[in-house]
């Protein structure tokens, strides 16, 4: 017999009904409503990036259980990939952004890998003094400024990663002095003495 159990689910704008006998309907009801409750209240501007990572989550849901990563790249250290970190809580870091992979030997097979963002600044004002800045022009001669936000380092799905998700495809690597200047910084931000 199977541990798994086919649910058969009806979709509306305002009912989710899920016929089985365990109280699972009932509970994916509250949690719907109370998210879509949660959700009305945000702003028009939240609300429209919210409803984009929620279809861009169930696509990584559905993929999740064939996803392969060691049909990926073998990503390297320094390396800077393009990464979809989501609708996150607070001040977490969230939205499309290039990152830096810090790990020096990453497992192909890991479906996860540890990384640091990168976000883009007003050269005018220049990037915050915890981060490590990389330039105007750092990322594809991007005219603004890009700096790595030292403290929103974290694990991530490979999933998560847009590209390049192939060997064939450009790579961009960050400067060896400055992925120094980051290994400082993070140990400086985590001392274990």
């Amino acid at each position: 017999m199977s541990d798994t159990t086919t649910i058969p689910v009806t979709v509306s704008a305002d009912t989710v009904r899920i016929v089985n006998n365990d109280g699972t309907a009932r509970r994916l009801a509250v949690a719907l409503r109370s998210l879509k409750s949660a959700i009305l209240k945000l702003s028009p501007k939240k609300i429209l990036i919210l409803a984009d990572w929620l279809v861009k989550w169930a696509v990584f849901l559905e993929r999740e259980s064939n996803f392969n990563p060691s049909r990926l790249k073998r990503y390297k250290q320094r390396e800077i990939v393009l990464v979809d970190f989501g609708f996150n809580v607070d001040g977490e870091f969230g939205g499309r952004h290039y990152a830096v992979v810090l790990e020096k030997n990453n497992n192909p097979a890991s479906s996860v890998i540890l990384v640091a963002p990168i976000t883009s600044y007003d050269p005018a004002k220049g990037s915050h003094p915890s981060s490590i800045d990389l330039g105007v022009g750092a990322i594809n001669d991007y005219a603004k400024g890009a700096s790595i936000v030292v403290n929103q380092i974290r694990a991530i799905s490979k999933m998560r990663i847009e590209k390049p998700l192939t060997s064939n495809e450009p790579r961009l690597y960050m400067d060896c002095q400055k992925f120094q200047e980051l290994c400082e910084k993070i140990k400086q931000r985590i001392n274990f003495s």
